[in-house]
C-alpha cells in the first residue's frame, strides 16, 4: 500500500489517518471498544468540551491486509435520536466496505467526518395530527445542503416495489402536508459541531 499525502500530511493507512485526525488530546478523546472482536478494530471519538455529546464511531477490518478497508464510520448525538437509532440498528454512515485506502476515498471520508466535527446537523421530524410522518437529517457537505431521510424503512415495507411506490408515496405525503398545514408540527433538533 502506497502512502498518501493529504492536506500536507502523509498517511500509510486508515488507522494512521484517524490517529492523526484526532491527535489533539485537548480537543478529542479516542477510546477503543469491543476489544474482544476478532474482526473489527473499533474506536469512539468524543470531544473534551463538556456540553457536546456527539460521538464518532469508526471501525476497521483486522483480518486480511491490516487497515486497508474500513467497515463503518458514523456519528451520533442524543439530541438526534432518530439518526442515533438508525446507526444502532443499521450503521447508517460512511460505508467503508470496499473503500480501499486511496486519495479519493480519504477525501470523501474527511468530508463526511467534518459534518459532526465542524458543521453539525439538524434532525427534522414532521408530525401530521400528532403522528410521525417523516424524519430527515440535514447537513452541509461539499458546500451543498444534503437532506437524508432516516427511519422510514421503505425497503422493509415495499420490498422490490420500492422504486415504483416510494416516489408516489413521497409525493402524496407532501401534498397532504401542504393541504393540511394546520395539522402539521415540525420539530427540529439542532446539533452543534463538536469543535466551535
Amino acid at each position: 500500500m502506497n502512502p498518501i499525502t493529504f492536506k500536507g500530511r502523509t498517511y500509510k493507512n486508515w488507522k494512521d489517518y484517524f490517529l492523526d485526525k484526532f491527535s489533539d488530546k485537548e480537543l478529542f478523546k479516542v477510546e477503543p471498544f469491543d476489544l474482544d472482536d476478532r474482526f473489527l478494530e473499533s474506536y469512539r471519538v468524543t470531544t473534551n468540551q463538556e456540553d457536546n455529546e456527539t460521538e464518532i464511531i469508526y471501525q476497521m477490518h483486522i483480518d486480511g491486509i491490516k487497515y486497508v478497508e474500513l467497515f463503518d464510520v458514523h456519528f451520533n448525538n442524543p439530541k438526534s435520536p432518530k439518526l442515533t437509532d438508525e446507526n444502532n440498528a443499521n450503521n447508517y454512515g460512511f460505508d467503508g466496505r470496499g473503500s480501499t485506502f486511496n486519495e479519493k476515498h480519504l477525501k470523501d471520508l474527511d468530508d463526511w467526518i467534518e459534518i459532526p466535527i465542524s458543521k453539525g446537523w439538524i434532525e427534522k421530524t414532521t408530525y401530521y395530527d400528532g403522528k410521525e410522518i417523516k424524519t430527515e437529517c440535514i447537513w452541509i457537505q461539499d458546500n451543498k445542503s444534503q437532506v437524508i431521510p432516516i427511519g422510514q424503512k421503505y425497503l422493509d415495507k415495499y420490498g422490490c416495489l420500492l422504486f415504483l411506490i416510494v416516489p408516489l408515496k413521497i409525493f402524496l405525503t407532501d401534498r397532504k402536508l401542504k393541504r393540511n398545514a394546520e395539522k402539521v408540527t415540525v420539530v427540529e433538533n439542532v446539533i452543534e459541531p463538536m469543535i466551535k
